[in-house]
């Protein structure tokens, strides 16, 4: 029909589409680009630890083992922010 792509598989016409799709999904609600993103993320291949090496793996589950313990209850949110800014406020020298 006349809605039909074209058969090109180079990188052009693959940005062009996902532009195009990027596009479209900028019309959604936020709370549709909220569980679009959670769908396109789970539909993504989870073998992410082939880019860890074995020490920060063995780190972060350290961490989680921690928190789920409650050994390590974390810092709320409040203060992360207000350190930040006092870091960024340190180094721009204001």
């Amino acid at each position: 029909m006349g809605t039909e792509r074209p058969e090109r598989r180079g990188t052009h016409w693959v940005m062009s589409a996902a532009e195009d799709l990027f596009r479209q999904a900028l019309t959604l609600t936020e709370e549709e680009r909220r569980h679009l993103a959670r769908r396109l993320a789970a539909s993504l291949s989870h073998d992410d630890e082939g880019d860890y090496d074995p020490e920060t793996i063995a780190e972060l589950e350290r961490r989680a083992a921690a928190m789920e313990s409650g050994e390590d209850r974390g810092v709320e949110w409040t203060v992360v922010r207000a350190q930040l800014a006092a870091s960024r406020a340190a180094r721009s020298g204001a």
